[in-house]
């Protein structure tokens, strides 16, 4: 997710971070969902 939010050559941020993680599992086999999200900010002045 940072490699694609081209935060180089300004001044920029990441705020407000969530991360999601969602499990479930069934006998002999196991699943986990991670969802991570982020709003980018540029200041400008």
């Amino acid at each position: 997710m940072l490699q694609n939010a081209n935060l180089e050559g300004g001044a920029k941020a990441v705020i407000n971070e969530t991360v999601e993680i969602k499990g479930s599992s069934f006998p002999f086999f196991g699943r986990k969902l991670v969802t991570v999200s982020a709003q980018v900010i540029e200041f400008t002045e």
